[in-house]
């Protein structure tokens, strides 16, 4: 399954860069499941494997409104071989289009996508955004 995998990459992002945060299985407000959140220096991250669906700017509002900083969550769908979202056999690409909030990432790309990212945010409002997540009821599984 792609969202394990995806797992799994994240689970190497965090003992690489401690700095990061993932949380698997966020539900929002409305019932819409993202993937896996990623919260680390460089932003907020809803990863949604296979999909088309776009939560970011819900997730963004969830968290500022509960951890009172404001920020705007970035869309990565994750897409692994043979995606839904065209052609995944060349690992190298990343789709990003300069005027949208999503991005298209090949899941061996993913972890070179999160940590390359221009850093935004500090270490504390990082951790109070990743407990933020927690404490809005957002997590169905343990966090990672």
């Amino acid at each position: 399954m792609l969202a394990h995998r995806v797992g799994r990459e994240l689970d190497r992002l965090v003992r690489h860069d401690p700095r990061w945060r993932c949380r698997p299985a966020v539900t929002l407000g409305d019932g819409t499941v993202v993937d896996h959140l990623v919260v680390g220096p460089a932003g907020v991250f809803a990863l949604v494997c296979d999909s088309g669906a776009t939560p970011a700017e819900r997730l963004g509002d969830q968290l500022s409104e509960t951890a009172g900083v404001a920020l705007e969550a970035r869309v990565v769908v994750v897409i692994g071989s043979g995606g839904a979202l065209g052609d995944a056999r060349d690992p190298a690409s990343v789709h990003e289009p300069a005027s949208a909030r999503v991005t298209v990432v090949h899941r061996d790309r993913l972890r070179s996508f999160l940590s390359t990212r221009p850093e935004c945010l500090a270490p504390v409002t990082v951790e109070r955004l990743y407990a933020a997540a927690g404490d809005a009821g957002t997590s169905r599984s343990p966090v990672r």
